[in-house]
């Protein structure tokens, strides 16, 4: 899409005037990044970029996202670089484009605190991508973080999704570029958010290899989808969900 090239663009060229070490576009414990950054004294900080338009609640999913990051990744930071947002806020992470830098700069001459006990892994240019249907809210992310992408991580691919609350055209088109180039899917049905069986439906029809998972009554789906060999988990017990999707990822790949 031009808008997240142009974003991603400018963001590679800040990193660049700055001389600072970085990756795009890699895979950090399982999870699709735009960016990883290099610290000298060793520490990886995570970014990710977002072309979101204002709703409820989206400063509060993102920072939930970079809590994550750090928690079931890794990574020693995360920045959400949102462009959109008026107000960047440096203790979460969450900044828009012209605060990035500066957020940066800070983090990279804070003082090391707790070193990470393990590294994320770090796959540069993946070539095997799962794609994650799922609905778009703070809630889930766990489901993301915790379950599809340590999943992911252990099957040796890469777990992405496109953040995104409405359906634009262009957002149809980058999902349908995705699910074409993925190696499976997940996809979680809870809700049967029209987005999801959107997606489900293509990857179907692209006779893609698809895991459903729900956390929500499976008679409360559609009748034509309830009969799905889905698996069921609960809300905070993703660990549980991981090892599930797992399995069957190693049986699909």
């Amino acid at each position: 899409m031009k808008k997240e090239q142009e974003l991603h663009d400018f963001i590679q060229n800040e990193l660049e005037s700055e001389n600072i070490t970085y990756d795009s576009n890699v895979g950090i414990g399982g999870v699709a990044s735009d960016f990883i950054i290099y610290v000298p004294d060793g520490r990886k900080f995570a970014v990710d970029l977002k072309l979101w338009n204002k709703f409820d609640g989206f400063t509060t999913l993102a920072a939930k996202q970079t809590e994550l990051y750090s928690t079931d990744i890794g990574v020693d930071r995360a920045f959400i670089i949102v462009e959109s947002l008026e107000r960047s806020n440096y203790s979460t992470g969450v900044v828009s484009p012209d605060k990035f830098m500066p957020a940066l700069n800070n983090a990279m001459a804070e003082k090391e605190t707790k070193r990470k006990l393990k590294s994320p892994t770090i796959r540069k240019s993946p070539d095997k991508i799962i794609f994650a249907a799922m609905p778009f809210d703070k809630k889930y992310q766990d489901v993301f973080f915790v379950a599809m992408a340590k999943a992911a991580e252990k099957a040796n691919a890469v777990c992405k999704r496109v953040d995104q609350e409405e359906f634009t055209g262009d957002i149809v088109e980058e999902i349908k570029n995705l699910i074409d180039n993925s190696v499976a899917v997940i996809a979680d049905l809870s809700e049967s958010k029209p987005n999801v069986l959107y997606e489900v439906g293509y990857a179907h029809g692209k006779t893609r290899p698809t895991i459903h998972i729900c956390s929500t009554p499976l008679d409360e789906l559609p009748f034509d989808i309830s009969h799905w060999n889905t698996i069921k988990y609960r809300q905070g017990q993703t660990h549980k969900l991981k090892e599930k999707i797992y399995y069957q990822l190693k049986a699909i790949l």
